[in-house]
């Protein structure tokens, strides 16, 4: 039997659009399906925000230090404040951010490339045939792609939700109808989280990070995520791990939150411990799909347990990064449109955080290697001060580990330190390619830069070798005594 389209997208969201977008590049008959009060405005405008106010903590960084420096015609005591933000104009500046990347991404533009925009709740049904169905409507599609929003998790904590708080999704779009918080604590490790911490402790404002776990980042490499932790402390971020909050109760018009055997003042709560996807409306169980709250369950394929009806995004657990879920809404597209036979190859995604020095990491962490390949791992490490480039810009701070397999193939790769999450994507295309590390040592890359750091770690591969390998060694040495004998 006959249907309207090719694909119906569901979820107003950045992997929603991406889909829908290159459906009708395709040439397929598509539609989305998109939150009534959608206006271009929601997850899409909060991340764009949450990216521009994290840029604004770096160049609030950049004019402190080069005022430390004396570069400016002043110099100023180590551990001062910055000084003030106009933050009339950082909201100015915030919304300005979003409303041009909206208007690339506007209605507009979508219809014209052949997208059919729908603004309106809906359901999938069952009856009178498989469906999904809007404002009386029935929708009917060769396949169906949720690409759904989320909201944050917030934690069962007593007198939260009565004294109130924000979220880090939320955060940059709160600050611009209200007076900016001199102290704010921050609930939860996500990464989000993690970000805010670094640019309001820039931005002037006393932040303390209450963390359930031993340090941030517990996914991420041991060694990385304590320097990073340590540069947070530095800066002046209050990090409490291993602590679990009580309750929270409002003295005084303070916020205060017990953590521990501490009590903490503040003028701002902000919860940061990830999303759950928004699916309760949906009748998934008319579709036949099954969900938790954890997410949608699906295949390396992307099919849920409906094979019409894939998923992207937000709705599957893990890391919620606008790559991994454009990378997702690839997948499912072409499966969706074409045959089912692509799968979701998660080992050369790269994972990024924006902090200052940046944080980045694509493959396995050497404990994950090492219970998989056991002493055929081999660890290389470099620090970033050895480079010309950091040494220039006073950005010394950080690191570089590949995780090399005995054979020579990358099995992971962690840079923490400037243009981390540029030079990440080296290393993921080096694993997508199945390259071996020599491919990176014989590289050439120009100089200064911080892209050195990449070849003078993988360089440390061919000297190990070369020392563990007597008999070439050996080889060597007679042969270039032959040669200088022989010398004319």
């Amino acid at each position: 039997m006959s249907v309207e389209y090719d694909l119906v997208v569901v979820g107003g969201t950045l992997a929603g659009g991406y889909a829908a977008r290159m459906a009708a590049e395709f040439k397929a008959r598509v539609a989305w399906v998109v939150p009534e009060d959608w206006g271009n405005q929601g997850l899409a405008s909060e991340w764009i925000s949450h990216a521009a106010l994290a840029h604004l903590g770096e160049m609030t960084e950049q004019v402190y230090q080069s005022r430390q420096l004396g570069w400016l015609g002043q110099t100023i005591e180590a551990g001062a404040s910055p000084g003030s933000v106009q933050w009339s104009g950082v909201e100015q500046w915030l919304q300005q951010v979003a409303s041009n990347w909206e208007e690339q991404n506007s209605p507009t533009i979508l219809s014209a490339l052949g997208v059919e925009m729908i603004f309106s709740a809906g359901q999938f049904c069952r009856r009178p045939r498989f469906a999904f169905t809007v404002s009386d409507r029935l929708i009917r599609a060769r396949s169906y792609l949720l690409a759904l929003e989320s909201h944050p998790f917030i934690p069962d904590i007593p007198g939260l939700s009565s004294v109130g708080f924000l979220t880090t999704t939320g955060f940059p779009q709160a600050i611009a109808n209200q007076a900016m918080p001199e102290t704010v604590v921050i609930l939860g490790s996500d990464p989000t989280g993690i970000e805010l911490a670094q640019t309001l402790t820039r931005l002037n404002i006393q932040v303390t990070l209450v963390l359930g776990s031993d340090r941030i980042l517990p996914h991420e490499d041991a060694e990385v995520a304590f320097l990073l932790q340590a540069q947070l402390e530095a800066i002046g971020v209050r990090i409490l791990t291993n602590t679990l909050v009580a309750q929270v109760r409002e003295i005084e018009q303070k916020k205060w939150v017990q953590a521990g055997n501490q009590a903490i003042a503040a003028d701002e709560i902000v919860v940061a411990m990830g999303q759950q996807p928004q699916v309760e409306s949906l009748n998934l169980e008319a579709a036949g799909v099954e969900w938790s709250s954890q997410g949608v369950w699906c295949n390396q394929k992307l099919q849920t347990t409906n094979p019409r009806v894939y998923v992207c995004g937000n709705s599957i657990s893990g890391y919620l990064a606008p790559h991994v879920a454009q990378y997702e809404a690839a997948i499912a597209l072409k499966n969706a449109l074409f045959f089912p036979r692509h799968s979701a190859n998660y080992q050369g995604i790269p994972t990024t955080l924006a902090t200052d020095p940046a944080l980045a990491r694509v493959g396995l962490t050497e404990p994950e290697a090492r219970q998989r390949y056991g002493k055929d791992v081999l660890v290389l490490r470099q620090d970033l001060k050895s480079l010309a480039l950091a040494q220039i810009r006073a950005e010394t701070t950080g690191l570089c580990k590949l995780v090399v397999h005995r054979n020579g193939s990358i099995l992971g790769a962690h840079i923490l330190g400037s243009e981390a999450s540029e030079l990440i994507a080296v290393m993921a295309l080096a694993m997508r390619q199945n390259l071996k590390i020599d491919a990176i040592a014989d590289l050439a890359v120009p100089s200064p830069t911080f892209a050195e750091i990449l070849s003078q770690t993988a360089t440390a591969w061919q000297l190990h070798r070369f020392k563990h390998n007597s008999m070439w060694q050996n080889f060597l040495e007679a042969w270039l005594n032959f040669r200088r004998s022989w010398s004319s």
